[in-house]
């Protein structure tokens, strides 16, 4: 079964927004960059030691990613690799399979920074008009 999951998690941005209150869109901006860098490293890692065999050291990679994805909102980010995760578990893995898993992953984070970027620049501007 094949589930398209939304980009972002509507209730997860809610609780963040609750919680910062009128630091909202700074809130935001820094959890997308805090994530952008700490996933960096991660999915560099994920691309270098693509070869590399032990199944378990990728899912953790996957696991963490997937992980930071949900506690900032990247809902499709956090399911895909939660999927992947299960994939892995069941499946023996050739080069080429785990190759195009770390470019999923990779495509996945891209695309999801992209909206994220779009929904905090449409919350700044639609706080400028309340100002």
């Amino acid at each position: 079964m094949n589930v398209e999951y939304p980009v972002l998690d509507l209730e997860q941005l809610k609780m963040l927004r609750e919680v910062a209150q009128e630091k909202s869109v700074e809130l935001f901006q820094e959890t997308l960059d805090l994530f952008i860098e700490e996933n960096a490293k991660v999915l560099d890692d994920l691309s270098s030691y693509i070869l590399v065999k032990d199944i378990a050291w990728i899912s953790h990679k996957v696991h963490y990613i997937g992980g930071s994805a949900s506690n900032i909102g990247l809902l499709r980010v956090s399911k895909e690799c939660k999927k992947i995760e299960f994939e892995m578990g069941k499946n023996s893995l050739s080069p080429e399979e785990r190759k195009r898993i770390c470019q999923r992953i990779r495509n996945l984070c891209l695309e999801s920074i992209q909206v994220y970027q779009r929904f905090i620049d449409d919350l700044k501007s639609s706080m400028e008009l309340l100002d």
